[in-house]
């Protein structure tokens, strides 16, 4: 069973505890490298609270949305704080796929978001699913469209599933024989 790895830590009063980092289990580390819960539901925020920061990675992700949307963003937030410039893309998908990404990124959530990302390693990534992430870079897409029908099957299975252990739980159990 997937267990949230988080420390008690004094938060500043302005931000509040909405991220929770998972680690995988540890005859999965080769392929799976973490995972993160993010929920603002319930919770009062300005854009600035809203917006997610992303670095270049080699690395591949997976991600969910329970409740909730983002779009992401290209170009520049000059000047005031919550002033969202540039182009908006809505994501692909309920389910996104990502390959790795050669240059950081954003996204925003328009409300309040319940979503899980899970990082996995390239070439894990193609010898699960037969995917050539070299295929993905810079790339978001509905994995719905990518993924192999058992994937689309276990997608959905955490996706039904009715808290973030358990959602977890049945992604690690349906990647450990694989």
């Amino acid at each position: 069973m997937a267990t949230p790895k988080t420390t008690a830590l004094d938060f500043d009063p302005g931000l509040i505890p909405s991220g929770t980092l998972w680690l995988p289990r540890a005859s999965l580390s080769a392929c799976l490298r973490g995972a993160m819960v993010r929920s603002t539901v319930g919770a009062s925020l300005g854009d600035e609270q809203r917006l997610n920061h992303f670095p270049a990675t080699p690395l591949c992700s997976l991600s969910w949305w329970f409740e909730g949307s983002s779009v992401l963003l290209h170009g520049e937030r000059p000047g005031l704080p919550g002033a969202l410039t540039g182009t908006h893309l809505t994501m692909p998908g309920r389910w996104v796929l990502t390959g790795p990404q050669t240059r950081p990124g954003a996204s925003w959530c328009p409300g309040p978001v319940h979503a899980l990302m899970v990082m996995l390693m390239p070439d894990a990534l193609h010898l699960m699913t037969g995917l050539e992430p070299s295929n993905l870079i810079d790339r978001f897409v509905d994995a719905a469209t990518v993924l192999p029908p058992a994937w689309i099957a276990m997608c959905q299975q955490v996706q039904d599933a009715p808290d973030d252990a358990q959602r977890l739980e049945k992604l690690e159990d349906f990647l450990e024989p694989r």
